[in-house]
């Protein structure tokens, strides 16, 4: 009878910790399921970045800016941006993967000493100089801004030479850089 006794409290406390350990799991289950969900939603959020980044830069390249171009500000000024400040660019935008990106294009200005040979015949005194441009998109929610790309675009602009170095650098035409801000 008192071996009853002993026997029913251990069987209670294996119980007891068998509860708690399952209790736990499903913590440990639920956790890592919504860490999936927001890596999918990061995945999607830079996906639509990304395209929305390259449809800009293709306004670039295509010389199509004059809608989507905004003065020139520090790198960093984007990030401090707000939702509906990006969707007061609604032209400049794209839905994909159910999620809206916007994008913006900046006029950085001519680099004089930087020659774009791309195949180009170019006279003696007007040469294909570097133009560059950056381009910055973000992907977001209705509330909430998701992540910010940013991309340097070079094209070419026939001008008379005004390299004051003496020596030009080459380069390429198209995406120089590119960096996820945040």
């Amino acid at each position: 009878m008192r071996q009853d006794g002993i026997i029913m409290i251990w069987v209670s406390i294996f119980l007891l910790l068998f509860a708690m350990l399952m209790i736990l799991s499903l913590q440990s289950l639920h956790i890592d399921i919504k860490l999936v969900n927001q890596d999918d939603i990061l995945q999607k959020a830079f996906y639509s970045a990304e395209a929305a980044l390259r449809k800009g830069e293709n306004q670039v390249i295509h010389r199509q800016t004059t809608s989507c171009q905004v003065p020139k500000r520090d790198f960093n000024y984007y990030p401090q941006m707000n939702a509906k400040w990006w969707k007061t660019k609604s032209n400049c935008s794209i839905d994909l993967n159910e999620m809206m990106s916007y994008y913006v294009i900046e006029d950085l200005g001519i680099e004089p000493c930087i020659l774009l040979l791309d195949g180009d015949d170019f006279i003696e005194e007007q040469v294909p100089l570097a133009h560059f441009y950056r381009v910055s998109a973000t992907a977001q929610t209705e509330i909430h801004q998701l992540m910010i790309l940013q991309s340097t675009v070079s094209v070419a602009e026939i001008m008379v030479n005004t390299c004051d170095q003496g020596q030009f650098q080459v380069g390429s035409k198209g995406r120089q850089s590119w960096r996820e801000v945040y």
